[in-house]
């Protein structure tokens, strides 16, 4: 299913604890928890996983980035260059400090115009995965909405 790239929203969980297998972990996730109807199928291609979650939408795509790979320091770069030149807060310093001290990253990716509310189960799941994953691997959550969010999913800071 094409989709287009304005529909596109992505959440980039950061972490300070290596991951070394996405698949492995997100079979554990799913282990003792159920959000949809149906079990979600799991697919790899090539560097992603893809999470299908209900028959007709487009899947949520996961995929895994690392010190050195152009897309990791290109999001570190960014996030270190803003915050470089936004004013002082205790949130700003809060982010500063968790910048620096990442390995990898998560990025989440999914059609958000196929969600048919906020209410909508993917959402849910969406939240408890990044939860998840912030609290597993010491991270913290950073939205195309320009807010970062703790392992508590609360707002640390917003650019």
């Amino acid at each position: 299913m094409a989709q287009e790239l304005n529909n596109i929203y992505s959440i980039r969980v950061f972490c300070k604890k290596k991951i070394s297998d996405p698949k492995e972990w997100l079979n554990d996730f799913f282990e003792d928890r159920v959000f949809f109807d149906e079990n979600p199928g799991i697919i790899q291609k090539e560097h992603k996983l893809e999470v299908h979650y209900e028959d007709g939408k487009s899947p949520i795509s996961i995929s895994l980035h690392m010190v050195g790979d152009a897309y990791f320091d290109k999001e570190v770069s960014e996030i270190k260059y803003i915050l470089s030149i936004s004013r002082d807060s205790k949130g700003k310093q809060q982010v500063s400090e968790l910048i620096n001290g990442v390995v990898n990253l998560i990025l989440l990716r999914m059609n958000r115009n196929e969600f048919e509310s906020d209410d909508d189960d993917v959402w849910e799941f969406l939240d408890v995965l990044e939860a998840y994953l912030a609290s597993e691997f010491e991270g913290f959550i950073h939205t195309d909405d320009e807010v970062f969010y703790d392992e508590k999913l609360r707002k640390i800071y917003k650019l």
